[in-house]
């Protein structure tokens, strides 16, 4: 998908921006800067490349096709969009801080380093999970023929089914094929159920051992289906 590939690189520049800002916070911090005309510029790439530009290109290109072809998908799209607001928000908090502090009012700097921190951290955070989701659209992450190779019941030398694919337990349920593992230690169960053909997945993580993991997470299943 050539549009992944350009905000990837978008991704780029903001994390640059992200460094700059880590540096920006610690001066303000110190009294040592940075100037205003430093300020001035890190809030305008943060208005004009990182909401105008990328992250207009994501809600007005890159998301209503991702939900119009993949129904699954709309729960993630709208975590962006959540974090895209929260990163907005950051930015106006930032504006206001800088303008106190930029009148004088050192009292301002804690907070606008506390703020210019927390787009930074946004940044990173932000633009880290859509690498790994634009991978994921692109077919990058796992090819389709290896998935289909995991989710592929092996057998025996004698030809008998196992039930056991690379690593998953396979079965169908309805028609459909369920995928599920789970685990255990001192204290824990867990298990992690896949019903790839739905587009859902299943985690239950307890803090009990010998809680019965798998059985909450194929009830949870079929509630979901239902």
């Amino acid at each position: 998908m050539a549009i992944s590939h350009d905000l990837k690189m978008d991704h780029k520049v903001v994390r640059r921006l992200e460094a700059a800002l880590r540096v920006m916070a610690d001066m303000v911090r110190k009294g040592n800067g940075p100037t205003g005309a430093d300020l001035e510029e890190a809030m305008m790439l943060m208005t004009d490349f990182v909401d105008i530009y990328h992250h207009g290109k994501e809600e007005t290109c890159l998301f209503p096709l991702v939900e119009g072809a993949h129904e699954d998908q709309k729960k993630t799209v709208h975590g962006f969009l959540v974090e895209h607001e929260f990163g907005r928000r950051a930015a106006r908090m930032i504006r206001q801080k800088y303008e106190r502090w930029a009148k004088g009012d050192l009292e301002a700097a804690e907070a606008l380093a506390r703020f210019i921190l927390t787009y930074a951290d946004f940044i990173k955070t932000h633009t880290e999970k859509e690498d790994v989701w634009f991978d994921v659209l692109d077919g990058r992450l796992l090819k389709p023929a290896t998935v289909q190779q995991m989710f592929t019941p092996q057998k025996t030398r004698d030809g008998k089914p196992t039930g056991y694919g690379l690593g998953w337990y396979i079965s169908e349920r309805g028609g459909k094929k369920w995928v599920e593992h789970s685990g255990s230690q001192p204290g824990t169960s867990t298990d992690l159920l896949l019903l790839p053909e739905r587009g859902l997945v299943v985690a239950v993580l307890t803090n009990l051992e010998r809680a019965p993991a798998r059985a909450i997470a194929m009830r949870v299943a079929e509630l979901i289906m239902q």
